[in-house]
């Protein structure tokens, strides 16, 4: 039997999680040091001057990998949009696979710091990257029916119109291209979950501090696989995590269908509450 990764096991109190919180940053990144709103981006730009590694990058490049694989998609050549880049992990898979040129682009000026740092500190290469801030419910920075890729991993239902959100991004989406997509399932959890984000939103710093420490299962550097973060960013991460919506993927897939001709290539659901995962084709 294999030995454990004590990084996977440790377990702390809480009196020490805020220790370390003290450390992590000038306010333990509760919040963003200018202002009392709660940013993405700050929790991303910790993330990425701490904790990512190359070990983190391959398990990301790998997983991206083989779900295009699994669909019979090289991802050689291909033009991407990444909407919502936060810390710049999945743009730099994307560059690192061999993509032509990467847009990333976020409203959080912390997340745009974030993919710079990703990019300046762990991409070598040739791939046109760039980063803008800005918001998808704006028009899009690049071209209409442009990108081979459009990528939004659970972030269209942070925006406050999600489906104005959608509709923006698959407008880039070029004839043939694809739409990468992760949002939050509609289901009973809902009511309960914005409750809990609007608390912490609420809270006294000790009070946010202990949601964490209650929301992370008190394991502070613990991996989760697939997303790259640990417990603590993943924690902050969703208990931050306002404006909030939910959607049902039938009404998704039926209203891209429809109105825009895009099938569904790679499916991946989830319980209410979480992020399910599609990927869908434009007609050409």
């Amino acid at each position: 039997m294999g030995k454990s990764n004590p990084e996977e096991t440790r377990f702390i109190s809480f009196e020490e999680f805020k220790e370390h919180l003290s450390n992590m940053s000038e306010d333990g990144i509760v919040v963003r040091p200018d202002n009392e709103e709660f940013s993405f981006g700050f929790n991303w730009l910790d993330y990425v001057k701490n904790r990512m590694n190359e070990d983190t990058i391959a398990m990301h490049v790998n997983n991206l990998k083989g779900l295009y694989d699994s669909i019979n998609i090289s991802l050689e050549g291909k033009s991407v949009f990444d909407i919502g880049c936060g810390s710049g992990l999945s743009s730099l898979s994307f560059a690192r696979l061999g993509c032509s040129s990467v847009v990333s682009m976020d409203v959080d000026e912390y997340s745009c710091q974030a993919t710079e740092y990703t990019q300046q500190n762990f991409w070598t290469g040739t791939t046109d990257w760039k980063v803008l801030r800005g918001s998808i419910l704006d028009q899009p920075p690049v071209a209409p029916d442009s990108q081979d890729i459009v990528y939004s991993w659970g972030v269209l239902h942070h925006t406050g119109d999600m489906w104005h959100a959608i509709r923006n991004s698959v407008s880039a989406v070029k004839p043939g291209g694809l739409f990468h997509v992760a949002l939050y399932r509609s289901g009973t959890k809902f009511p309960k979950s914005l409750d809990k984000k609007y608390r912490f939103k609420l809270a006294s710093k000790e009070q946010k501090m202990q949601m964490l420490y209650d929301r992370a299962g008190q394991k502070l550097f613990s991996v989760k696989k697939g997303r790259g973060m640990n417990k603590f960013h993943d924690a902050l991460d969703w208990l931050g995590g306002l404006p909030y919506d939910v959607a049902d993927p039938e009404v998704v897939f039926g209203w891209l269908e429809n109105k825009y001709g895009f099938k569904v290539l790679y499916f991946k659901d989830a319980n209410g509450g979480s992020n399910f995962t599609a990927i869908l084709q434009r007609d050409t």
